[in-house]
């Protein structure tokens, strides 16, 4: 028994040792390993000293460069329309069959812009712009009339944007014009100023009554704004 035991320590020293030997071993590869990656990596380090150029050292930031702005391009002038110095005649107004309604001239009375005196005529204001002269050019009619009924500018309501205007002069000449907008306009917020106020080009101020009738004026007025868009003249 006492063999035995003998035996096996010694068999486990044994073993200890061949363990010990082959960790010794292992230990001292490694080692060399590393002395030796440390030799590698010490010579590759004075390596790329020797061949790295050094970082120059930086200089003072670059100034911004400023792109010249460029000139704008400007806007082509609108040629003047051709002026027509002919006296009013007449105007039309096809899509609500107004045709050839006689246009006299008028102007302010007692304070107040002078209105027709029948169901059939139509004002245009001589102190506002005369059509075919350019500016804006203001016209007003009844919308009905006291023992007659609907009068000449009773559907001036109806015009639609692109319907047409027709205003001939005395020497032929038909000028047209293009319905731009239709308001109904309260009467306590008509600003008469903007109504009358000149314009660029060419254009041509429509007024009438619209609302109820409370039994002395009507509550609204209708304005219809029209551009000039061409001529026809005679011969």
């Amino acid at each position: 028994m006492k063999q035995v035991i003998s035996l096996n320590m010694q068999r486990s020293g044994l073993s200890i040792l061949v363990l010990a030997a082959a960790c010794a071993m292992a230990a001292c590869a490694s080692g060399e390993a590393a002395r030796d990656l440390t030799t590698r990596v010490a010579r590759t380090a004075d390596t790329t000293a020797q061949t790295t150029s050094p970082i120059p050292a930086a200089g003072p930031p670059a100034e911004p460069r400023s792109e010249p702005t460029p000139a704008p391009t400007p806007l082509p002038t609108p040629e003047p329309l051709p002026t027509f110095e002919a006296p009013v005649l007449s105007i039309s107004m096809p899509s609500i069959r107004v045709a050839g309604a006689p246009l006299v001239p008028m102007n302010v009375r007692n304070g107040y812009m002078d209105l027709p005196y029948n169901p059939y005529q139509v004002a245009w204001y001589d102190f506002t712009a005369k059509p075919g002269m350019g500016g804006n050019a203001v016209f007003s009619a009844h919308v009905d009339y006291i023992r007659h009924g609907p009068a000449v500018f009773a559907g001036l309501h109806r015009l639609q944007p692109d319907d047409e205007v027709l205003i001939r002069l005395q020497d032929g000449t038909l000028l047209h014009y293009a319905v731009l907008t239709n308001e109904m306009v309260p009467l306590a917020s008509l600003d008469m100023r903007q109504v009358l106020a000149p314009v660029d080009g060419e254009i041509t101020t429509l007024i009438t009554c619209g609302g109820y009738f409370d039994g002395y004026d009507y509550s609204h007025r209708v304005v219809v704004v029209a551009r000039r868009t061409g001529v026809e003249t005679p011969g």
